[in-house]
């Protein structure tokens, strides 16, 4: 024990052993789950935008979105990686290391001797809780490409100035990745305004300096950088408009100069709750109470991972070697100066969302999180002088931060685990709709009653709908081939209207959607229940179970919608490769055989789920095969699968009683036949 507490001790690890470790705090925070990750929200538009029009439609897409300059960025990277949702995954984690890890060369560089430090603001730059949408990885992958090039052109301006030498030849590239930055994500632009700040500090110290002499020179090298921003944010907020106009205008701007005033006092009534926010409150839900129910499995494993991690990262900051490039600098200022650093990146990094008039929070987690994206950095770097200054002993420091870490590594573990459920819902549901309709003819309207996919929204549900259906560069036109619409949030669940024939229609970017409420196929999706995906009809309508909205406009369902394909939508088999067998690939296709009055293949499709023991869990997924067993005379086999829906899901009689004397005036008499109804009208009294 001895022996090995001693070799413990002996233990150190430099300086460059950092890049390692943000990468194993980006693995554990965000990889764990990433092959269960897939595509989210508004990925589905790029998507959608890039699976039917390829460059043509990114570029449409990105102008009406209303950050044209991004375009080339999204083109190189969807011909690079296509539509594969682990590559996506594997490619946004990868830039958030690199950024991260650029973002601490920054630090390191200026200064060199705070190494536990400048490690510190790098690790809560990789876990800051309020940013939880890592997962939308076509999304966000060029905010991290973005905070990358602007952190490289940070340090190349710094390694100029330390290396007179080579100042022109960094100079030059330090420019080139800040024109290249203007061409990524608007989020970090703001961010610029922090290198006048790291100038300053980076210029070499002399008897001779003043305030005056080192101002001019701040600002001398500062210039170029300056012109290509001011032009930038010139273009993008006063002379650039987006066919959306919202979605470009620099609200607050106008607002202030239309009333300096009232614009300014509403900016500033608004950013304190934003501070208090984006500074202190979030950090308390990485200590949500839901995470001590002990008796789920995966709190548990949580809790043990942030306990392993937290003595990890003890260890490791209690073994950080200070950095030996500069022996015996002392830099007792640098408290001051990296909190005016870390102040400047967090005000301006929020100059973006402030210019379009948009507050943190005053939006909905976890969408709001988006905007706290180019003050990040700046966030981190604050949180990491609170701790440095508030705490002076030093092992007290690194079990604070090793905690604090930790609690933010489960946070966003947590986080992630609701994204990957999120997907296999949404997974279940693209797959159970294209069993249950191969193809569907144009101007389609599907009627649910509220959203029921996680992390998603009816026009992200209508982008994927579309893009499944979509024949890869084929889309020619801005018209979508099918829309959902939520009675609930797009009705305030009246229904009046709808059942009368209403013209349905929704636009988004460039993309239109006509169609009518009589030209509808209703749907209901609740896999927590046990239940497959159901197209509402009136035969099946009026059972408990199925929600009273749906219930009442069941006879705007129109099945001959649904179209028979012999080759299934290919988008789908790139994003699910290996799709389960379960009882609800039975239960669509069998539906649908049904639909079609394909008696022979709807009884083969029970049988072979039967003999792999997949059953229905409710009575209402019966019922295309007693239909099925009746029209084709083996009524026993009806009246049994009839007796078994009715016990096993309460409220079925009057559906049943309806399909039996559907039944009875469709079917040709015959002993066997009048045996079986007879037995069914001794077991269900029907009215």
């Amino acid at each position: 024990m001895k022996k090995g507490s001693n070799s413990l001790g002996k233990v150190r690890f430099s300086e460059w052993s950092i890049p390692f470790a943000l990468l194993a705090i980006c693995v554990l925070a965000f990889g764990l789950l990433i092959t269960r990750l897939g595509f989210y929200q508004d990925d589905w538009h790029f998507l959608y935008y890039a699976y039917t029009r390829g460059a043509a439609g990114l570029t449409e897409l990105l102008n009406y979105d209303g950050h044209p300059l991004a375009t080339p960025l999204y083109i190189a990277s969807f011909k690079l990686l296509g539509f594969t949702p682990l590559y996506w995954q594997i490619y946004s984690l990868f830039w958030r290391w690199l950024a991260v890890v650029t973002f601490w060369l920054v630090l390191h560089r200026t200064w060199p001797t705070q190494q536990r430090a400048t490690f510190t603001a790098a690790a809560i730059y990789v876990i800051y809780p309020l940013f939880t949408l890592q997962s939308n990885a076509i999304v966000y992958f060029e905010v991290w490409i973005s905070h990358f090039l602007l952190a490289a052109s940070f340090l190349l301006t710094i390694e100029a100035i330390k290396q007179p030498k080579r100042f022109w030849l960094f100079t030059a590239l330090a420019i080139l990745l800040k024109i290249l930055h203007t061409f990524s994500s608007e989020y970090t632009w703001g961010m610029e305004l922090v290198r006048p700040v790291l100038i300053w500090l980076a210029l070499p110290a002399s008897q001779n300096d003043t305030y005056r002499h080192r101002i001019t020179k701040t600002l001398q090298i500062y210039a170029p950088y300056l012109i290509i921003f001011g032009l930038a944010f010139f273009w993008r907020g006063f002379l650039y408009r987006s066919p959306v106009l919202a979605r470009s205008a620099p609200r607050m701007f106008d607002a202030i100069l239309a009333d300096p005033l009232g614009g300014l006092k509403r900016l500033i009534f608004n950013s304190i709750p934003d501070i208090t926010l984006i500074m202190f409150s979030t950090w308390f839900q990485t200590l949500n109470p839901g995470m001590f129910f002990l008796t789920n499995a995966f709190n548990l494993q949580v809790i043990v991972l942030i306990i392993a991690s937290t003595v990890t990262l003890y260890f490791y900051l209690s073994r950080l070697d200070k950095s030996e490039s500069e022996p015996g600098k002392d830099e007792p200022s640098w408290l001051r100066w990296a909190f005016i650093v870390g102040l400047v990146a967090l005000i301006f990094g929020m100059l973006p969302v402030y210019a379009a008039g948009y507050f943190v929070y005053q939006k909905l987690e976890p969408w709001n999180g988006r905007f706290v994206i180019g003050s990040m950095p700046g966030v981190a770097l604050i949180t990491t002088v609170f701790i440095e200054a508030l705490i002076d002993a030093p092992k007290k420091r690194w079990l604070v931060i090793a905690l604090l870490l930790s609690l933010g590594i489960g946070w966003q573990i947590r986080s992630t685990n609701n994204f990957r459920w999120a997907w296999d819902a949404e997974a279940n549901f693209y797959r159970q709709l294209v069993l249950r309709a191969p193809s569907i003819a144009p101007h389609t309207t599907f009627l649910a009653e509220e959203e029921f996919l996680g992390l998603m929204g009816d026009y992200p549900t209508s982008f994927a709908i579309n893009t499944i259906y979509a024949t890869p560069g084929q889309t020619t036109t801005s018209e979508a081939k099918a829309w959902l619409f939520l009675i609930v949030s797009n009705f305030g669940g009246r229904i009046e209207g709808l059942l009368s024939g209403l013209p349905m229609e929704d636009t988004k970017h460039s993309t239109h959607f006509i169609g009518k409420s009589t030209d509808s196929l209703i749907i209901n999706y609740e896999p927590q229940l046990g239940q497959c995906l159901w197209v509402i009809t009136p035969e099946n309508a009026d059972i408990p179970i199925v929600p009273g909205i749906l219930k009442d406009i069941s006879p705007l369902t129109n099945l001959r919608l649904i179209e028979q394909s012999d080759s299934p939508p290919p988008f789908l088999q790139t994003i699910f490769p290996n799709q389960p067998d379960d009882w609800c690939t039975y239960y669509q296709r069998g539906s649908l055989a049904h639909q079609f009055k394909d008696w022979d293949k709807t009884i083969a499709l029970w049988q072979e789920a039967d003999k792999k023991g997949f059953r229905p869990t409710n009575g209402l997924e019966y019922l295309p095969f007693i239909d099925a067993y009746a029209q084709t005379g083996n009524w026993n086999q009806a009246f049994e699968l009839t007796r078994t829906s009715n016990k096993i899901s309460k409220g079925m009689d009057q559906v049943l009683c309806d399909t039996w004397a559907r039944l009875q005036n469709q079917t040709t008499p015959s002993q066997e036949r009048d045996t079986a109804i007879q037995k069914f009208q001794e077991y269900l009294t029907c009215n």
